[in-house]
């Protein structure tokens, strides 16, 4: 269930299989202008399918987005947040 819809079992495994490769890249690396970009792609797929994002991990995100100049992709990280 997803914000009050049921879901398909293909679609929530196709949503945590696509979460679970967000969070197997590799620890320590920084990631390339590329990577980034398919970070964040990944991220608006994720939310087009319903997944919610905690506001202080988008927060977060905004931030080291900001950091490497990439301001365009931390405002579209942060419209990502929860609206209740």
């Amino acid at each position: 269930m997803v914000r009050g819809v049921w879901l398909p079992r293909a679609t929530l495994d196709s949503v945590l299989e696509r979460i679970e490769g967000a969070y197997h890249e590799a620890a320590g690396e920084e990631p390339d202008d590329e990577r980034l970009d398919a970070f964040v792609a990944e991220a608006k797929a994720l939310h087009a399918a319903g997944f919610v994002f905690m506001d202080h991990h988008v927060d977060e995100l905004a931030g080291l987005l900001r950091a490497r100049g990439r301001g365009g992709d931390a405002r579209a990280m942060e419209g990502l947040r929860a609206r209740l």
